[in-house]
């Protein structure tokens, strides 16, 4: 029904308090995973896709009413809740993240959040009739779950987007987006910084993440 499918299969391996998080994105025929049509599972994987996609639907239909700083505000909350953010963020520094204070840890998840929440707000500023749609459910490797969507826009082909979600230290939340079925952001975004930290250090990452947050709703305006 669904072909194949292209998903982030994750090793995690825990040393004491680190965890580091290879990515490799692989395609696999989606049978081979237990598939579960969006309908037939009212899962906790799924509530928290739909508030999400609940959240930029309002901000998008806001967009023309309410400030960016507004927007911002109010989705900034459901980013937090929806994706397993120290965990990204763990992924995006790299060993970087082992050497550095508890007090840069706080700093630079803040930062990710921020640039996270402002990109977001960015690539849905205005509301034409979009509809997001939950495809399926399938139990990826390594106890994630994966959640097929789809945004519909009138008069184009629906664009995919796979939800990459697993539990980790108690909390359940999205650790990677892949758009169009292929594409994984997290891993874009830890090659992007990769220059920044090598230049740099956590510091100087922190303080590109800020820069580019404020550019980003500075361009909105």
């Amino acid at each position: 029904m669904l072909g194949h499918i292209h998903f982030v299969d994750i090793y995690f391996i825990m040393n004491y308090k680190t965890l580091i998080i290879f990515i490799s994105i692989l395609v696999t025929d989606i049978s081979t995973y237990n598939c579960v049509l969006a309908d037939e599972r009212n899962s906790e994987q799924r509530q928290i896709i739909l508030e999400f996609h609940k959240a930029l639907i309002s901000s998008m239909k806001a967009s023309s009413i309410e400030t960016n700083l507004k927007r911002f505000n109010e989705l900034k909350p459901i980013i937090t809740r929806s994706f397993h953010i120290p965990t990204m963020t763990k992924i995006i520094a790299g060993s970087a993240w082992n050497n550095s204070s508890e007090n840069q840890q706080k700093k630079l998840i803040e930062a990710f959040v921020r640039v996270t929440t402002a990109t977001y707000i960015s690539q849905f500023n205005s509301f034409s009739g979009q509809v997001f749609k939950i495809v399926a459910e399938t139990d990826g490797p390594q106890d994630t779950s994966l959640i097929n969507t789809q945004i519909i826009s009138p008069g184009r082909k629906p664009v995919s987007i796979i939800y990459v979600m697993r539990h980790i230290k108690s909390k359940l939340g999205i650790i990677d987006v892949l758009l169009g079925m292929r594409i994984s952001e997290l891993a874009k975004k830890r090659s992007e910084y990769r220059r920044s930290l090598f230049t740099n250090g956590l510091e100087g990452l922190i303080k590109t993440l800020n820069r580019k947050s404020e550019k980003i709703l500075s361009q909105l305006n």
